[in-house]
C-alpha cells in the first residue's frame, strides 16, 4: 500500500502563494470546469490543512504540465507500480508523463502503457531526499536515442509554494506523503517489449527523424486545451476542435491568445521563444491526419490500451477501488 500518507505537520510544504482571487486566476485557466458549479480552485494558506477528499492539496505546476483531475488510469498505474504518491513527483516528472501520454495518443496511435513507459524511463530519487517532489523519471541510457528529444527546464523555482486546494478522489496515493519515495533496485531491470511493439517503435523512429520534440508535443496539447493525464472517454486522436468535451475548457473563447500561449510555454519549458513548440508541417497530429484510420489499424495489434499495473510486484500499492 502507499507509503506513509499521514497528514503532514506543515513542514514539508511552505506557505502557499495562491492566497487571493488574483492569484487564483492562473490555476483556474488550467483546472477543468466543474459541471456542477462546484469550486475547483480553493485558496491556499500559510499552513496546509487539507480535509480529504473535498479539500485536497494540488500544485499549479502539475496542472500547467498536463495533470488535472480526474486522473487517467495510466497516471494512477504509474503511481501504483512505483509505490508513489502524487506529491512525490516533481513538475518535470509530471511533464515526462504528460508528454509521453500525448505522444502515444496524438502522434503514435496507441494508448499510453506502463510497459512502454518503463522501457524508456526509470524512477530516480532526488538528492538529498525530499518528501514532496522527491523523484523524477530518468531516461534509460540504452534506449535514449529511440525516444524524441525532450529537454525540460533544469529547475522549478519555489514551485512547492504554488499549491491550492481542490476536490480529489479519496485515494491514499493522492494525499500528501509523510516520507520520501523509496527506491527499489528491480525498477532498473531491463523491460522486454516483445515484437508487439515493433510498429510503435518504427512509427516513433519516423517521428523523431522528422524532428518531433517534447516541446512540440507540449505545445500541441496546450494549444488544444487537452490535459494528457486526465481521464477521458476518448483518445486524443479523436479530437474534433474547440467544442470537444475532452478539452478542459470547451469553446473557442478559452483558446489561448498568442501572447498568453507564448508566456505559458516559456514559463513551463523555460524557453526564450515559443517557436520551438511549433510542429513542422510534415508532421500531422493524428486528429488531422487523413491516414489516421490505416495508422490506427496497424497499431491495434499493440495491447497498450488495456494494460494495467500488475499486482503483487515489489512496491505495489493497494488495489484501487
Amino acid at each position: 500500500m502507499a507509503r506513509g500518507s499521514a497528514l503532514l505537520d506543515g513542514s514539508a510544504l511552505p506557505p502557499s502563494r495562491i492566497v487571493n482571487e488574483r492569484h487564483a486566476g492562473l490555476p483556474r485557466r488550467f483546472m477543468p470546469e466543474s459541471a456542477t458549479g462546484r469550486e475547483i480552485v480553493m485558496l491556499g494558506e500559510g499552513r496546509p490543512a487539507p480535509d480529504y477528499p473535498g479539500r485536497s492539496i494540488f500544485f499549479l505546476p502539475f496542472a500547467m504540465a498536463g495533470l488535472v483531475p480526474p486522473f487517467s488510469h495510466f497516471f494512477m498505474d504509474v503511481l501504483e507500480f512505483y509505490d508513489l504518491q502524487m506529491a512525490h513527483l516533481t513538475p518535470n516528472a509530471v511533464m515526462t508523463l504528460a508528454i509521453f501520454a500525448h505522444l502515444c495518443e496524438m502522434f503514435i496511435g496507441v494508448r499510453p502503457s506502463l510497459q512502454l513507459f518503463r522501457w524508456f524511463f526509470t524512477v530516480q530519487s532526488v538528492s538529498p531526499p525530499s518528501v514532496v517532489g522527491g523523484c523524477y523519471f530518468q531516461p534509460r541510457g540504452p534506449v535514449l536515442n529511440r525516444y524524441i528529444p525532450c529537454v525540460l527546464r533544469k529547475k522549478w523555482d519555489d514551485w512547492k509554494s504554488d499549491w491550492f486546494y481542490t476536490p480529489l478522489a479519496n485515494e491514499a496515493r493522492l494525499r500528501l506523503p509523510s516520507q520520501p519515495p523509496a527506491q527499489v533496485s528491480s525498477w532498473r531491470a531491463p523491460v522486454d517489449l516483445g515484437e508487439d511493439y515493433d510498429a510503435v517503435l518504427d512509427r516513433l523512429a519516423g517521428l523523431r527523424s522528422q524532428g518531433l520534440t517534447g516541446a512540440m508535443v507540449y505545445g500541441d496539447y496546450l494549444r488544444r486545451r487537452i490535459a494528457p493525464l486526465q481521464r477521458r472517454a476518448r483518445s486524443a486522436w479523436e479530437y474534433t476542435g474547440p467544442e470537444d468535451y475532452m478539452r478542459t475548457h470547451q469553446g473557442a473563447r478559452w483558446d489561448w491568445a498568442p501572447e498568453d500561449f507564448k508566456i505559458v510555454v516559456q514559463r513551463v519549458l523555460n524557453l526564450s521563444s515559443a517557436e520551438v513548440s511549433r510542429i513542422p508541417q510534415e508532421i500531422l497530429p493524428l486528429c488531422s491526419d487523413p491516414d489516421r484510420a490505416s495508422i490506427l489499424t496497424i497499431m491495434m495489434g499493440v495491447g497498450a490500451s488495456e494494460e494495467r499495473a500488475p499486482k503483487g510486484h515489489d512496491g505495489a500499492g493497494e488495489r484501487r477501488r
